[in-house]
């Protein structure tokens, strides 16, 4: 299954709802095992998500509750989020882009109580959260954004390789697991490289989980490349990742290699091989937008590539 037939799969199953409509990020506090977990809701999905520097994992299950006072869901053999909450301070505003129309955002302080009890795969990470304890998040909705002009003047090019694929198919056809992999160098003069892989899973359409792995600021040798742009080599050369693949088609070709990645609760999967396809470029990037699909699997990318950032 390509990765974009299963995006759009996945993408059926819940109405879509107003593009304004705000979403609930509870701030990451410590889990086990020096992970921290973060959790997060609006009407399309919910989630909690066990989160280190170097990788993610987001857990989501098809139904959940989110009103203006509570977030509850279970999924089933990872635990159970139980939690009322409530608007505390001002609003604050969020601006438009600049170079960019539309309408402002907002961001509105929250505090929530109650129970969360849950657990990564094999109990790589576990949280245990009571009544007592106090969570810190906010409320937030994004700009709209109607129009953007610009040309991306000033930003220097970059070198890009995706992999992609799907090496679990087959059986009962509503599971399903999907890897890809990004790599990027930027072209300015001292510039690093930088690897990251996400995995989407359907578990028998009752829950899906993200994951994500990434390393960056390695040396520009980590990732080299033919001029002319026909194909390229990268070797991440740090934990989550290890080995190296090579492509040798500037279209679709299939990586060869022994490049692999560990996600949290998912080691050593495989990035190359007829599994997988790859696509090298060297590109100006431009300011433009990218629209949020519709549904509960291209929500929950957005959102816990959100939730990562705000761990930083």
């Amino acid at each position: 299954m390509a990765v974009t037939s299963a995006l759009a799969c996945g993408a059926l199953l819940l109405a879509p709802v107003a593009a304004d409509a705000a979403a609930l990020y509870l701030k990451p506090t410590k889990a086990s095992n020096g992970y921290k977990i973060a959790i997060g809701a609006n009407k399309r999905s919910a989630d909690f998500t066990f989160l280190k520097k170097t990788g993610s994992s987001a857990y989501s299950p098809v139904k959940h509750k989110f009103t203006g006072k509570r977030v509850k869901f279970k999924v089933k053999g990872f635990g159970t989020v139980n939690l009322k909450y409530k608007k505390v301070g001002k609003a604050k505003k969020i601006a438009v882009p600049k170079r960019c129309t539309g309408k402002p955002g907002k961001q509105r302080p929250v505090v929530a109580s109650g129970k969360v009890k849950v657990r990564g795969e094999g109990g790589y990470a576990k949280a245990n959260i009571k009544k007592k304890r106090v969570l810190k998040g906010f409320l937030y909705t994004p700009p709209r954004i109607d129009n953007c002009e610009g040309s991306g003047e000033g930003i220097p090019e970059r070198a890009v390789l995706n992999i992609y694929g799907s090496p679990v198919e087959g059986g009962d056809p509503s599971n399903w697991h999907v890897v890809e992999f990004y790599a990027e160098r930027n072209l300015a003069a001292g510039s690093k490289a930088r690897f990251y892989s996400s995995s989407i899973e359907n578990h028998g359409d009752r829950y899906y989980v993200f994951r994500t792995a990434e390393v960056g600021n390695r040396p520009v040798s980590t990732f080299q490349f033919d001029d002319p742009y026909t194909g390229a080599t990268i070797a991440p050369g740090a934990k989550p990742f290890k080995g190296s693949a090579t492509t040798t088609n500037d279209f679709l070709s299939s990586p060869a290699g022994d490049l692999k990645v560990s996600y949290p609760g998912l080691k050593n999967v495989s990035l190359t091989g007829p599994d997988y396809t790859s696509l090298f470029y060297v590109t100006m990037p431009i300011l433009g937008l990218k629209s949020r699909a519709d549904g509960p699997v291209a929500d929950l990318v957005d959102r816990q590539r959100e939730v990562a950032q705000l761990a930083d």
